[in-house]
């Protein structure tokens, strides 16, 4: 309690030093230079925030229910999903688009097998395809949003519709792909949507 109370402190002086201090002035050279963002963009920034945030929650209820529950299983998803970001927001990226764009058919195939075929195939096979599968997905969302990012005077509104299309992927396969679906249908069409 006492730590949430210093938090709120600190928020609240971080707020009154924010409204005393003057506001940065851009440069009308670096202002006038950046391109316009369009609402197309906002939804494009929206769509790839929305793709990898729902397959995180449906690979990870998919593999809990079918194909192996243990504690702790939604560690590696959720570890995945992390490092998506950060391999794909680096200034180096050490995966390039190209081959992950070249990939993610190849995967995406090996899913439909792990689909038509999961009782048949060893649970460690199974859970190592669609570990692999949602890492490829989710890395080309994000090399893409990655790719689209837009001028440094538009980057707060980037991650706000970034961040809201996660949200809304977040509640599609948490809360409304399962008052509407029998099935975790939610994880093979976000994979199709990727």
């Amino acid at each position: 309690s006492m730590g949430y109370f210093v938090l709120v402190l600190a928020i609240i002086a971080s707020g009154l030093l924010a409204l005393r201090t003057p506001a940065l002035q851009i440069p009308a050279a670096i202002h006038a230079g950046a391109k316009a963002v369009s609402w197309r963009d906002r939804l494009i920034w929206a769509v790839l925030g929305f793709i990898p945030s729902g397959l995180l929650i449906a690979v990870t209820v998919h593999i809990a229910t079918d194909v192996a529950s243990g504690p702790y299983i939604w560690i590696v998803p959720l570890a995945l999903y992390l490092l998506t970001y950060v391999f794909a927001f680096s200034y180096m990226p050490l995966f390039p688009v190209r081959p992950m764009l070249a990939v993610h058919p190849v995967t995406t195939a090996i899913l439909v097998v792990l689909f038509l075929w999961a009782t048949q195939l060893n649970w460690g096979l199974s859970l190592a395809g669609h570990l692999t599968a949602f890492f490829i997905a989710a890395m080309v969302c994000q090399t893409q949003l990655y790719d689209r990012r837009p001028a440094q005077e538009h980057l707060t509104q980037f991650y706000v519709w970034m961040s809201l299309g996660g949200v809304l992927g977040g509640i599609f396969a948490a809360l409304i792909a399962p008052q509407i679906f029998s099935t975790v249908l939610e994880y093979p069409l976000l994979l199709l949507a990727s």
